[in-house]
């Protein structure tokens, strides 16, 4: 996987954490990415040079849907999570401990792409939203907050 990617002069990339779903219905794959800008048409096309180039987003037959979903941030630009957000955290996804293990990244993007549209599809085939996002706390690792998760419900 590609540790370390820039997009033009202005932008570098660098894959802290990934955790990948892949069933006979698809293939998920969701990445925290670190930046040290947050532009979106640069987040597009660090995204497209991804898919096209990463082994970890081959399937084994182009009519399997995969899907990319990608929490961009800037290192070191991060809060702690404000108690109202913490509370409905906490409600979601039933786990009282979810808040301790993670910080909320203000100057955030998320990217959503698919590989073909699907009826129902919520979002165009490839959407940049500038947003927060949630980012695991300094030894947490996404897949571990999720296991914990899964075991609470």
């Amino acid at each position: 996987m590609a540790l370390l990617a820039s997009c033009s002069k202005h932008s570098e990339y660098r894959i802290v954490d990934y955790f990948i779903d892949s069933t006979d219905r698809g293939k998920f794959v969701f990445l925290f990415v670190e930046t040290d800008t947050i532009i979106k048409d640069d987040i597009l096309t660090w995204t497209k040079e991804f898919k096209s180039k990463d082994t970890i987003m081959r399937v084994e037959h182009d009519s399997i849907l995969h899907v990319l979903i990608s929490y961009f941030y800037i290192p070191d630009d991060y809060d702690e999570i404000p108690e109202e957000q913490a509370v409905v955290l906490r409600e979601k996804y039933k786990n009282p401990e979810i808040t301790n293990k993670l910080l909320l990244a203000k100057n955030g993007a998320v990217y959503t792409g698919f590989s073909k549209i699907t009826e129902g599809m919520p979002f165009p085939k490839d959407t940049v939203i500038l947003t927060s996002v949630f980012v695991p706390k300094k030894g947490y690792k996404a897949v571990d907050i999720l296991k914990q998760r899964d075991e609470n419900d």
